[in-house]
């Protein structure tokens, strides 16, 4: 499987980084990690099986941050559903 670079998303003020894992025996898991420019805090964060999941929560939690100025913190293992 080809490894992708990674992506970033900016909204204003604040970016997403999406990242992705890669394993031979899993699927790739992708890693969705917002921040605000300038600051190192983690505003929000989770995980998705796929990059458009990643991207579309990582867009929501961008939206929620430039609205609200928070977004929860997500660190879910999506492996830890995934029923093999």
């Amino acid at each position: 499987m080809p490894k992708a670079p990674k992506t970033r998303i900016v909204n204003g003020d604040h970016f997403a980084d999406i990242l992705v894992r890669y394993d031979e025996d899993r699927p790739p898991i992708y890693y969705w990690i917002c921040q605000k420019f300038d600051v190192g805090e983690v505003l929000g964060l989770g995980t998705a099986f796929t990059l458009e999941e990643a991207e579309q929560a990582a867009r929501e939690c961008l939206d929620r941050l430039t609205r609200t100025g928070t977004c929860k913190v997500e660190p879910v293992d999506p492996l830890s559903f995934r029923v093999n």
